[in-house]
């Protein structure tokens, strides 16, 4: 997160840009657990992990410097799949205990691990992409299942889910 930070340019400038930033996250987890309901566990996956994405950047952006300022050179960590998911599950996530006993503590420690490694840019290019293997031809839906989408709409840095009206999304309501 340090050289996510120290990396410098502009993200947001004021609270009305944090809050639109906020609002478009809370969008993205609200189609995703649409999509998750509906049966379409690998979009709502993908776009799960674009929420923990987008959270790395407003986090990360209200520490950036103002615009104007030189950026350094480089690639850029919030250009970088990897690097936002780093930001995203900070061990430091999993102290909730809303996510622990929705999850359970394996899968939260798995899902820490995963963040940290290529697990999640795994499962996001799985997710959207269909690709051949040396097992045969995979789809997204057929890559992705439905407690891995579970799992990801309940992870790290996200408000608890709701759903149509305001009900809350939980294992017994969408069976699992």
């Amino acid at each position: 997160m340090l050289e996510a930070t120290a990396f410098g340019g502009h993200v947001l400038g004021s609270a009305a840009e944090f809050d639109a930033a906020f609002d478009h996250v809370v969008s993205l987890l609200h189609d995703a657990a649409s999509l998750f309901c509906d049966g379409s566990h690998a979009t709502a996956a993908f776009l799960a992990i674009t929420a923990l994405e987008e959270t790395s950047k407003a986090h990360v952006g209200v520490t950036r410097q103002a615009p104007g300022q030189p950026s350094r050179r480089g690639r850029d960590p919030l250009r970088d799949h990897r690097s936002k998911h780093h930001i995203a599950v900070l061990p430091t996530v999993f102290m909730s205990s809303r996510i622990v006993e929705a999850l359970g503590v394996e899968a939260c420690e798995r899902l820490h691990a995963e963040a940290q490694s290529e697990g999640f840019t795994a499962t996001r290019e799985a997710a959207i992409y269909f690709r051949p293997t040396e097992h045969g031809f995979v789809v997204p839906q057929d890559a992705v299942s439905q407690q891995r989408a579970w799992e990801l709409l309940v992870s790290p840095s996200k408000p608890p889910m709701t759903g149509w009206r305001g009900i809350p999304i939980t294992r017994s309501l969408i069976g699992v």
